[in-house]
């Protein structure tokens, strides 16, 4: 199989029934629904030589123009088919832009549902379950997705489909993270999303995200488009995290039934998702999900391709390495042998022996599986691990004179620079010095900015600072994310020496004098601007 090619690939094919698949493994995509064709008469787009074109000029006319997806539809003809009850796990081992169940330019009716999409680790994921562009009356209803990395997605939604009941549990993102439900490019409206449950057990994550309205995007795609009503989210590392979700969009006109609480699990660690009784979801009415067992190869074909299956853990499962901590592996069979990676790479049989507890230096994705004689550990461990950050340290002194700093990316227009000088120092004999003047393209040039990571924890800068009388300086910290940033802490210091927050004038600062500063704050995600 070509690394690019899917594990199934359904395209211009309509009524089909893919159901109580095992696929695993994966070099890309597990299974791909698509009627995606490109309308170049020419014949030099994408499939698009698979076009009869004498059909085409007669319902269309003679020389038409692209329809919208309205006029396309009735030549989509990946249309009414039903995905269901397929187990889908260790998908998108090596390529990128993949997905686990991936549905663009359909028809319409096509029905993915109670499918267990679990442990798919490929570094590179994109959104387990997508809907990319041109796909439009398809319903999502009853899967459940857990542990799954990548950019650890849940869902992309592009347009007028139905996400009901769906259970979107514990993602581990390693690279970007948008959001467990992303509403990407297109007007939503149309969508229904109800009864479904989020479930994070990481700080930090978000719940939804959408695209706001921009020239590609007129209307962007908001959930306020969306008939959303009746989900549940909660957060294990965050008890409030279901409360802002819903502060943030009640009062757009969604979500009004919607609650914050946990959603009360029979056994998540063990892959349970039913509900007790008492849960918030029940008391919505989202229906009892199903058992994943129910998934994937039926007996007496799951034993017989399989036998007895064992399951690996990797305790703690994520999280900062500080304070000498340890790493522990564990398999269901005490008597198997445990194989090992770090750099995020599928053990074998000829990986590193796990003989006790690692001790994790640096930044390692861990993986592990089980090795025994009549069993097979199909699906593994993984859990990343990022070393405690180091910090940024600048005295300027190893850098030579008129040379930028080595450390940081500065951006100028010249003459007005940002160099290296020995003119002034705080401690040793070298400093930063800005020149600024009129003239300039960007009013915010000379400037220099230091690019870091820090996801969690307490933040603190500190930097000595000389002004002239003339002086207008500008200092703060931002967080990039999908092209756009979040104020963070900053300060002005305007000329006159006087330091400004906010456009509130706090105090004046000596100039023609060292002055020392320090900004602390916690990194949180509702910090913006503090």
């Amino acid at each position: 199989m070509h690394w690019a090619s899917p594990a199934v690939f359904v395209w211009q094919s309509g009524h089909n029934r893919i159901a109580h698949n095992h696929l695993h493994h994966t070099p890309y995509t597990a299974l791909v629904v698509s009627g995606r064709i490109s309308w170049s008469t020419q014949g030099w787009g994408e499939c698009s030589r698979t076009c009869r074109r004498d059909e085409l000029d007669a319902a269309l006319g003679k020389g038409f123009k692209r329809p919208g997806w309205q006029g396309r539809e009735p030549f989509l003809h990946a249309r009414h088919n039903v995905v269901e009850y397929n187990d889908f796990h260790n998908v998108m081992q090596i390529t990128g832009d993949g997905n686990t169940i991936y549905v663009s330019g359909c028809g319409t009716g096509n029905i993915i549902r109670r499918n267990w999409c679990h442990d798919n680790f490929g570094g590179y994921m994109n959104a387990v379950i997508r809907n990319d562009d041109d796909q439009h009356g398809s319903i999502f209803d009853g899967n459940i997705i857990a542990r799954s990395g990548g950019h650890g997605e849940g869902f992309i939604n592009k347009g007028a489909n139905t996400i009901v009941n769906n259970i979107v549990a514990d993602l581990r993102p390693t690279h970007r993270h948008r959001s467990y439900l992303v509403l990407v490019r297109y007007d939503q409206t149309g969508a229904v999303h109800k009864g479904n449950i989020y479930y994070a057990s990481r700080p930090g994550q978000v719940a939804i995200s959408e695209t706001k309205p921009n020239k590609r995007s007129p209307k962007g795609a908001l959930l306020k488009q969306v008939d959303s009503d009746g989900n549940v989210y909660f957060s294990a590392a965050d008890p409030d995290w279901g409360t802002k979700v819903l502060e943030h969009f009640q009062p757009q006109g969604v979500e009004k039934t919607s609650q914050p609480g946990d959603p009360l699990f029979v056994d998540a660690a063990e892959d349970d998702y039913r509900l007790k009784p008492g849960s918030p979801a029940l008391a919505l009415g989202i229906p009892q999900p199903m058992k994943v067992s129910e998934c994937g190869l039926e007996e007496p074909y799951r034993t017989r391709w399989y036998g007895p299956r064992m399951r690996t853990r990797i305790e703690p499962n994520h999280g900062k390495l500080a304070n000498d901590a340890r790493v522990t592996i564990a398999a269901s069979d005490p008597q198997a042998t445990i194989r090992y990676t770090t750099d995020g790479t599928e053990p074998t049989a000829g990986s590193a022996r796990y003989t006790g507890p690692l001790a994790l230096a640096d930044g390692h994705v861990v993986r592990a599986r089980a090795f025994a004689p009549g069993k097979v550990d199909l699906v593994g461990a993984c859990a990343r691990f990022i070393p405690p950050p180091k910090p940024v340290v600048e005295d300027f002194e190893k850098a030579e004179i008129g040379e930028t700093t080595p450390k940081a990316s500065t951006s100028e227009e010249a003459p007005f620079t940002a160099r290296v000088s020995n003119e002034q120092a705080a401690s040793g004999k070298q400093s930063l010095k800005f020149i600024d003047g009129k003239g300039q393209k960007h009013p915010f040039n000379p400037h220099v900015f230091y690019r870091m990571r820090f996801e969690e924890g307490r933040m603190v800068g500190r930097f000595a600072l000389r002004v002239s009388p003339t002086s207008d300086f500008y200092y703060q910290w931002r967080k990039y994310e999908g092209g756009k940033f979040l104020r963070g802490p900053g300060v002005r210091v305007s000329q006159g020496g006087k330091l400004v927050h906010e456009d509130q004038e706090l105090m004046t600062i000596p100039v023609n004098t060292w002055v020392r500063c320090e900004v602390t704050v916690p990194l949180a995600e509702d910090n913006q601007g503090t």
